[in-house]
């Protein structure tokens, strides 16, 4: 049998059509790009959508904001915004601007969360870790007491006016700061210190202890953190633990009874 020879199939291409026709489509696609960004740069502000939870309400965000309905959407600088409504608002944790298609501009701010909280006058201030006020609160869950000596005066966005003297603040400063970088701050309910020398902690609700003065401050609040992670403590409900002296620790434990649990 004879073998059929397959024709080839020859493909010619016009280089100069195709070269014309991809020209013409890119022409089209840039012209359509261009006719967009230029309606885009026309669009004006009509409404504003504000989310996340802060202090701060709707319309505070949007005057700290300093846009106006009418504006320029597009042309809006947002980094310049969000620093704006930053410095407004300063119990802010952080706040994002974006323009929404096609005539939205969104706000979203978180507020900063409390860590520590003061009374004043019966009226209660969270305050945020580097002890600036947040607002008045209700509720103090997760929060710990702080008992700062003579408060003057409180301010949002400020540290609490606090101390008879720059040195009594500065110390009850220096305080904080230590009790900070423990690692059983977070079980912290209660810290007092309306007196630097004698300054006292509750430590999850329970356990209260005694420093007495700043002498030795650290190697108390190491001693203290010790016989927290010790079996001193090992089925206490409570107790007394008095570091006045870090080489000697003196423990009190007090366990529920039966008496207790009626």
């Amino acid at each position: 049998m004879g073998h059929t020879r397959k024709k080839k199939r020859v493909i010619y291409v016009n280089v100069r059509k195709l070269t014309l026709l991809c020209v013409t489509v890119g022409m089209c696609l840039l012209a359509v790009l261009s006719s967009a960004l230029l309606i885009r740069s026309f669009l004006k502000l009509d409404r504003f959508e504000v989310t996340g939870i802060s202090a701060y309400d709707r319309e505070m965000l949007i005057n700290a904001s300093g846009v106006k309905r009418g504006d320029r959407l597009y042309s809006l600088d947002r980094k310049e915004i969000e620093e704006r409504i930053l410095k407004e608002c300063p119990y802010l944790e952080s706040v994002t601007v974006n323009p929404k298609f096609p005539n939205t501009l969104r706000i979203s701010a978180e507020g900063k969360s409390g860590q520590w909280y003061i009374e004043l006058s019966g009226v209660k201030y969270a305050l945020d870790g580097n002890l600036s006020v947040i607002a008045e609160t209700v509720k103090t869950d997760g929060m710990t007491k702080l008992i700062l000596p003579n408060v003057k005066s409180v301010m949002v966005g400020s540290v609490p006016e606090f101390g008879n003297s720059e040195t009594e603040r500065k110390k009850t400063l220096e305080v904080i700061s230590a009790i900070r970088s423990t690692t059983f701050k977070a079980r912290l309910t209660e810290v007092d210190l309306e007196s630097r020398w004698d300054i006292s902690i509750v430590v999850d609700g329970c356990f209260e202890v005694y420093l007495h003065d700043m002498s030795d401050f650290e190697g108390k609040l190491k001693a203290v953190e010790k016989v927290l992670n010790s079996d001193r403590l090992k089925g206490a409900v409570g107790g007394v633990i008095d570091a006045s002296d870090p080489g000697s620790v003196g423990v009190i434990p007090i366990y529920q009874t039966e008496e207790t649990r009626t």
